[in-house]
């Protein structure tokens, strides 16, 4: 459940939090970020919105946008947001805003960044693709009401800034994991390093990522967060056994097989999020004591709850 602090019109906290989606009162606001990610061509990742989200479903979105939840300020959200919902890792520790602008609901933190990002981890419980478009296209798309809708101008504005000069930073990939090339598709074989949160990407080397593979995270202990990528099939043997770390997990709708034993001993595993319907959850193949030795458990799908 999301909550978020409530601030005064001068932005500052009341001290009062409320759970996403309550109507605010008069004089209640929160704090809203939007995140532009240039690349150095000059163009804007931008992102399309699943068909299932409450707000603006379909639609194509800035790179990322989002509410602060109670504790954050403006840089941790937006490092959260660009985080999860694009898997593009950048420390906004000191970055600054490059512009705020009041709404009746609060106040919106814009960030215009320019960076190079890479690989891309789609959250698939929010986003279903996403590339870099022009000034041009982005307004074409807003014409054909394809694109969340926001003024021209505002577009305009963003692009603006980017050609006057933006922070430009450098997009942090998890070092560590090892692949196997299996053909056409990559295997996750094994982890060497030390990040708390891991990243995996869905392209490597230009090959989809299909399989984590035997072992792969096993007894990685100080591993707390794991982004698993749309277009992952399966999860092999003990992949994450003895992750006592781990909290919850999000599994992509594409997953086909869980091998035995996959979040063995996974003693802090509370929750998994399922991208898809109980109904598709129900045709996965799931090996034998696959979630042997969590405790109770909740799987979130898109359609209702499950627990164990």
């Amino acid at each position: 459940m999301e909550y978020w602090d409530i601030y005064d019109s001068r932005r500052r906290k009341t001290g009062k939090t409320v759970q996403r989606g309550t109507p605010l009162l008069p004089g209640e606001y929160h704090l809203v970020v939007h995140i532009c990610l240039f690349g150095s061509d000059g163009r804007m990742l931008i992102q399309r919105r699943q068909p299932f989200k409450a707000g603006f479903p379909g639609l194509w979105d800035l790179s990322a946008t989002g509410s602060a939840v109670a504790g954050e300020d403006s840089a941790q959200a937006a490092q959260r947001e660009l985080s999860e919902e694009l898997g593009v890792r950048i420390d906004f520790a000191d970055i600054r805003p490059y512009i705020t602008f009041y709404r009746e609901y609060g106040f919106v933190d814009v960030y215009v960044l320019t960076a190079d990002p890479g690989v891309l981890c789609l959250q698939e419980e929010e986003v279903i693709e996403a590339r870099f478009a022009t000034e041009e296209e982005i307004c074409a798309l807003i014409d054909a009401g394809d694109f969340v809708p926001f003024e021209r101008a505002y577009i305009s504005l963003l692009f603006s800034m980017c050609r006057r000069g933006n922070a430009t930073v450098t997009v942090a990939q998890t070092p560590g994991i090892l692949y196997c090339d299996e053909g056409d598709v990559l295997t996750v074989t094994g982890f060497s390093g030390s990040d708390k949160t891991v990243v995996i990407p869905s392209f490597f080397d230009g090959k989809p990522v299909r399989t984590i593979g035997e072992g792969a995270f096993a007894g990685c202990t100080d591993l707390c967060g794991v982004f698993l990528p749309h277009g992952l099939q399966v999860i092999g043997k003990r992949a994450f056994a003895g992750c006592t770390g781990l909290r919850s997990l999000i599994l992509p709708g594409t997953l086909e097989h869980i091998g035995e034993s996959a979040f063995s001993g996974c003693c802090a595993l509370t929750e998994f999020r399922y991208a898809a319907v109980a109904a598709r959850w129900e045709t996965v193949r799931k090996e034998s004591g696959w979630d042997e030795g969590l405790p109770m458990y909740l799987l979130v799908c898109r359609d209702r709850s499950i627990g164990k």
